[in-house]
């Protein structure tokens, strides 16, 4: 039974883009034979292609969804991509580090990021300004999505909404999500399965005016991932205007 659902079937196999990936062995010799000898990008495309594989499952089982296994596959690769940026570590990590840097003046910078769990998935953002003092900051919930690449996006897209209704009108968001910032930023339109929240982003995003998505290293995004990890507590969930909530307190002291 589950070598037919995660690996034999026609909508598996195109998944995988082989049609004998286990090539005869049972699911549990599969996997052994798989990990063994696996670099960490083999372990990665495992684990999203089984992922990717039973989200899509459930999806005709309960939400009546038709197969696609172009969108899958590509479903798998971005979230392949995600676990990678997210998890990634490096030789020398002293080296790659990446301190925070303040915006030019009349401009705001806000920091985005989403955090995932097999429960739940959240966001935090910190906005600071040109002196890199605390302006602002929000975190929430984001129910019934576990999928980081998927977080990521929407967290933006909440953020987003929140600035509009705070008037500003100049804003640098920034994200640790290469992913995301490369599909705001491309010139044609995202058709994968995180397309349409991308497209709502730039709708946002021209509504207020002049904003700018830019990439940046884990440790200049600190306080927002930070943020996001700690909405998991209620004292943690919600917004904050002028004084920064005890979480992210220390990014702010003198």
């Amino acid at each position: 039974m589950m070598e037919h659902l995660f690996c034999d079937c026609a909508f598996a196999e195109g998944v995988w883009g082989d049609v004998n990936i286990r090539q005869r062995r049972d699911i549990i010799g599969f996997l052994n034979h798989s990990l063994g000898s696996a670099t960490e990008e083999e372990t990665a495309r495992l684990a999203a292609a089984f992922w990717t594989i039973w989200l899509w499952r459930n999806d005709v089982v309960w939400n009546n969804k038709i197969p696609d296994v172009v969108s899958a596959h590509d479903q798998m690769h971005r979230q392949r991509l995600g676990w990678k940026e997210a998890y990634r570590t490096t030789e020398h990590p002293a080296r790659q580090a990446v301190t925070w840097k303040p915006p030019p003046r009349h401009t705001v910078k806000c920091n985005v990021d989403a955090a995932s769990s097999v429960e739940v998935a959240s966001f935090g953002a910190v906005v600071r300004d040109h002196a890199g003092d605390f302006v602002a900051a929000k975190s929430g919930r984001i129910e019934g999505v576990i999928d980081p690449y998927m977080a990521e996006a929407i967290g933006v897209k909440e953020t987003l909404t929140w600035l509009k209704e705070q008037h500003h009108r100049s804003i640098i968001i920034e994200s640790n999500c290469l992913s995301f910032c490369n599909a705001f930023n491309s010139s044609t339109f995202d058709l994968s399965y995180v397309g349409l929240i991308v497209k709502q982003c730039l709708s946002i995003a021209r509504d207020i005016g002049n904003v700018r998505v830019t990439h940046v290293k884990r440790s200049a995004n600190c306080v927002a991932h930070e943020l996001a990890r700690a909405t998991g507590s209620t004292a943690a969930l919600g917004v904050w205007i002028d004084i920064p909530p005890a979480c992210i307190a220390r990014f702010f002291t003198q």
